[in-house]
């Protein structure tokens, strides 16, 4: 396959906490702390997954500024 036919896939729209930890830059016990807190909102597709919406990532990134 070439590289072309990839060009077109988007980012992922959710990320699992460990994910998001790695993208804030934080450990996955603040991911932790920030989801009791309020700060970003989850949603869970099962009992066992959780997963947060970019935009909800981003919107961390919008209170720093």
């Amino acid at each position: 396959m070439s590289k072309e036919k990839f060009s077109n896939i988007q980012e992922k729209i959710y990320y699992r906490p460990r994910e998001a930890s790695e993208l804030l830059s934080v450990s996955l016990a603040t991911i932790w702390n920030y989801i009791k807190q309020g700060r970003l909102k989850t949603f869970k597709p099962s009992s066992r997954i959780t997963l947060i919406h970019i935009d909800d990532i981003n919107s961390l990134f919008d209170e720093v500024d």
